[in-house]
């Protein structure tokens, strides 16, 4: 789950509170584990950003203004910057791990 309390609340970027309440009809004790993310500028509309970079890289891909393996890199590098400003940056492992070395 994504709750987005950016506009209520009482929150602000220096902090502020939040409540969650969970009901259970379980009998024994339920674990609840929550990660609380700061996701930055882009915020709720990071779905929209991510479509608009890929039409935006399969256009020019297309139309071959600029070699296929540039545009790939500089879509690349531009999602892995979109995650640093979310705070979300992959280590480089991970980032390894998304590349298929076989094309």
């Amino acid at each position: 789950f994504y709750f987005d309390i950016a506009n209520g609340g009482g929150y602000s970027s220096s902090g502020g509170s939040f409540s969650l309440e969970v009901e259970s009809d379980c009998p024994r004790p339920v674990g609840l584990s929550l990660k609380v993310l700061n996701i930055g500028p882009v915020g709720s509309s990071q779905q929209w950003v991510a479509l608009a970079l890929l039409i935006i890289v399969f256009a020019l891909i297309i139309t071959e203004v600029v070699h296929r393996t540039l545009i790939a890199f500089m879509g690349a590098a531009a999602v892995l910057f979109i995650l640093a400003l979310e705070h979300r940056l992959p280590n480089v492992y991970t980032i390894m791990g998304w590349m298929d070395h076989g094309t």
